[in-house]
């Protein structure tokens, strides 16, 4: 399925590039990474809204399709805040450990979000 491969992606990528921290990694690396992710979360993003409005009764696409976007919005908004946060308390005194914290964040999210696609039903007829 597109959405678990794309969250694979996805924690793949940020894996990679975590490999940032370090300035003995090729800069390719993590262009690799990024790349990665980018092209995960995009794959992931766009599936996951195709299967709500397939998967949605009649009538409620609209109320589905709302509760997904703010659901993203609250996310990581949420998300931003809590990394920021974290980097903040850190920089000062540890500053690696500050990027190391949100990159850390970060790939829990993405390995849940690959935990997640377990979830997910084929569709009907498949």
């Amino acid at each position: 399925m597109r959405v678990r491969l794309g969250a694979g992606l996805l924690a793949a990528g940020v894996g990679l590039a975590v490999f940032s921290l370090d300035a003995q990694v090729p800069i390719a690396v993590v262009i690799a990474g990024w790349a990665m992710a980018g092209l995960g979360i995009g794959m992931a993003f766009s599936t996951l809204s195709v299967l709500l409005l397939d998967r949605s009764a009649d009538g409620e696409e609209g109320a589905n399709s709302s509760a997904l976007q703010i659901n993203d919005a609250v996310v990581q908004s949420l998300w931003l805040a809590l990394g920021s946060i974290a980097f903040a308390a850190l920089l000062p005194v540890a500053p690696l450990w500050g990027f190391a914290a949100a990159f850390g964040g970060s790939f829990v999210i993405a390995l849940l979000a690959l935990l997640m696609t377990r979830r997910l039903a084929p569709p009907a007829g498949s």
